[in-house]
């Protein structure tokens, strides 16, 4: 897709935006996965344990959406044939995430 100059500063200014945003959450995730490993040796109920992933699995959760809305943005500054291309490739994106390694589809 060729961008014209003004759509490109916007890109890079969502993209940069979106980049800090995307770290910050993983650096979350990272450090409550840390916080649980470091309970392996002690004595914590099913529900500590229940509690500690539960608030792994909101990050992931908002990780996602934080991609779902920087794709909506990226789209949003498209014009109207890079829309059609762009929703093309997030097809084949999403396709290629949710396939997987041993979830082929047909």
């Amino acid at each position: 897709m060729k961008f014209s100059k003004e759509q490109t500063s916007k890109l890079k200014e969502e993209y940069k935006t979106y980049k800090i945003q995307n770290k910050n959450i993983k650096d979350e995730i990272r450090d409550f996965h840390n916080e649980i490993n470091d309970k392996v040796p002690l004595d914590i109920s099913n529900n500590d344990i229940d509690l500690q992933f539960e608030k792994i699995g909101k990050k992931k959760g908002d990780l996602d959406k934080l991609t779902f809305i920087f794709f909506k943005k990226v789209r949003n500054i498209c014009d109207k044939e890079q829309k059609n291309i762009f929703d093309d490739m997030i097809r084949e994106i999403y396709r290629a995430i949710n396939k997987g390694p041993d979830n082929k589809r047909k």
